[in-house]
């Protein structure tokens, strides 16, 4: 075979060297075809990432905020009852500060590590870390697809993508983890489980013990109650927070009887406490339906004192609606029966208890109330009572006090029809 001529030697060369700059050319329009969908990938991926930043921020700033209402007690619950799912925060949506507590209340014996600020932090870190991963992972060039000849366009042009485009997700703003949730919103009308303890084991531990027998059984009632032994000198004080916790279940007060009498002593702790149902009733509450009732009875009985003697409760509890409505009605009821006489039975007491009034604290004075337990059916029964002369000098001689005083004690025990005192003539004596 001859040597071959110089031109087709140059032919060859110059074909060589075109090859190798398109080859080149090819790699340099590759990686900056690549550069765009890198930076449009990253773009993406960066956008992921702030919608995923802001979400997880939302949720900690709505944690802070229902944390603060609920106070910092109140937080090793909440994280209990969380744990890593935000949506469960949802529920208290629209709830107030005591609604909060009282559902998390379920859950304060939960032992959990779980603190849901930090692990939501760690989760955003973490996403980071997650989407820098994937955008190196998705752009990078087969080893099979540089040749000698373009490998180090390759190389470096790669690098320069990564420099630019990929694993540079731009952080959100760093989340404070250290929180404090402060003492917890309405703390005036609402008792801490703290409080509600302390409260229970006074008065069942201090003011009164329970009883047990010699054999240090604790003594039970016939209904399987457990029986105590009042402290010396307490009779009053316990007499009147049972009558009290009674008073606000009758007005509304949605709890058992042990929460009601937390909630009667830690009005008389606090006086700013609020308690609305010591002395307002709720429409629809227990005693609103017990006495609308009675007051139907008597007006199928057209007895329209003791239907007035109704309408005068329902005041006293703090239902002037119900009251001014039954008003209406027995004044129309009146009309309707003309001239006909409406007058109460006369019976006279046959009651054994005298009534007598007691003194309790009321802030940086003392309150007089009825020594006794009464209820609604009790007052009305009274009301319906006719109060002699001689029940009436009893209830002056154990109280040691004057003829209208002691009316003044019947009427708060419901009685509402009296005996009418003669007038003396000083003339005749008579």
């Amino acid at each position: 075979m001859g040597f071959m001529s110089a031109r087709s030697f140059r032919q060859i060369a110059t074909s060589a060297g075109e090859s190798y700059l398109n080859k080149r050319q090819t790699m340099r329009d590759k990686i900056e075809e690549l550069s765009e969908k890198a930076s449009k990938r990253g773009a993406e991926l960066q956008e992921k990432y702030n919608t995923y930043y802001d979400e997880e921020k939302a949720n900690i700033n709505n944690f802070k905020t229902i944390a603060t209402l609920a106070g910092e007690e109140y937080v090793p619950a909440l994280n209990s009852f969380v744990g890593t799912d935000a949506t469960k925060l949802k529920i208290f949506n629209n709830v107030s500060a005591e609604g909060i507590r009282k559902e998390l209340d379920k859950y304060k014996n939960v032992d959990t590590k779980t603190n849901f600020i930090e692990q939501s932090s760690e989760n955003i870190s973490k996403k980071k870390e997650e989407l820098d991963s994937t955008l190196l992972n998705e752009f990078k060039i087969p080893p099979a697809t540089a040749s000698f000849f373009t490998k180090g366009i390759a190389e470096k042009g790669m690098q320069e993508i990564r420099q630019s485009s990929t694993g540079n997700i731009t952080e959100g703003e760093a989340i404070d983890t250290n929180f404090t949730a402060g003492p917890g919103m309405g703390t005036d009308s609402f008792v801490s489980l703290k409080n509600f303890s302390g409260n229970i084991d006074y008065f069942y531990n201090t003011l009164q013990t329970p009883r047990t027998n010699n054999a240090g059984l604790l003594v039970k009632n016939d209904d399987g109650s457990q029986v105590y032994d009042i402290a010396a000198g307490q009779e009053g004080t316990v007499a009147r927070i049972k009558e009290q916790a009674k008073t606000i279940i009758e007005n509304g007060f949605e709890g058992s009887l042990d929460e009601a009498i937390a909630n009667v002593i830690e009005k008389g702790n606090n006086q700013n406490y609020d308690l609305p149902s010591l002395t307002t009733a709720a429409e629809g509450s227990p005693i609103d339906v017990e006495l609308t009732g009675y007051f139907n009875q008597f007006k199928e009985a057209k007895n329209a004192t003791s239907m007035q003697g109704i309408i005068d409760e329902l005041k006293e509890r703090g239902l002037m609606d119900k009251a001014n409505t039954l008003q209406m009605e027995l004044d129309s009821f009146v009309k309707t029966i003309n001239d006909e006489p409406v007058v109460a039975q006369e019976e006279t007491t046959t009651s054994n208890i005298i009534p007598s009034l007691d003194t309790v604290p009321q802030g940086r004075v003392r309150k007089e109330v009825v020594a006794d337990t009464l209820t609604a059916e009790d007052k009305i029964k009274n009301s319906n009572t006719f109060v002699t002369e001689d029940f009436i000098s009893q209830v002056r001689e154990k109280n040691n006090v004057s003829r209208d005083k002691a009316i003044d004690i019947l009427k708060l025990y419901g009685y509402t029809q009296f005996a009418i005192k003669e007038k003396v003539n000083p003339r005749t004596g008579r």
